[in-house]
């Protein structure tokens, strides 16, 4: 609520101001109506780079979110909030660092890349720590059988052939 809050009085509406000022001053942002931006949009090389990166971040979100039910299973909706509240956290943080008053205008979008970019990077090693017991790793390979087991049977009676019992029974090596 508070970041919420310094965010709206601490930021503008557009470069040049904030859109009610641009408005008293009688200087409205013009319309920009265009045609054909999305055909220049798909052949711009940098738009289909900005994909492959958007795509590498969403992977990389999807495997520590992965991560999150191993944690803590009697607190896993803790969790998942304090994760998901980190990244929102993140967030805000990364658009501070974008208002080009914290930074100095000329340098405000490099540094704040460059902090990023650093942020991120040392965080990445702290996944290296972590480390999970081997009761841990022996209950999640069971859930993971069994929850195997299940959907072979479902995916079997959804073909409606029989189910054979000795056919599921799971095979977990000891860990």
């Amino acid at each position: 609520m508070l970041t919420g809050v310094a965010y709206f009085f601490l930021t503008q509406d557009a470069p040049d101001g904030n859109d009610k000022d641009l408005r008293a001053r009688g200087e409205p942002p013009e319309p920009k109506k265009k045609k054909g931006a999305f055909l220049a949009a798909v052949v711009d090389y940098r738009v289909w780079s900005l994909l492959v990166f958007s795509l590498f971040v969403q992977m990389s979100e999807g495997a520590t979110f992965s991560v999150v039910p191993f944690i803590n299973k009697r607190a896993l909706g803790s969790v998942a909030g304090i994760v998901g509240a980190g990244g929102n956290a993140g967030a805000v943080a990364a658009g501070f660092l974008f208002k080009g008053s914290l930074l100095g205008y000329e340098t405000a979008w490099p540094m704040a890349l460059l902090i990023i970019g650093a942020t991120v990077t040392c965080c990445s090693f702290l996944a290296l720590t972590v480390r999970f017991s081997e009761a841990a790793e022996g209950e999640a390979a069971r859930d993971f059988a069994a929850a195997s087991q299940a959907q072979a049977e479902l995916n079997r009676k959804a073909r409606g052939e029989t189910v054979n019992a000795e056919e599921l029974q799971p095979e977990v090596s000891s860990v």
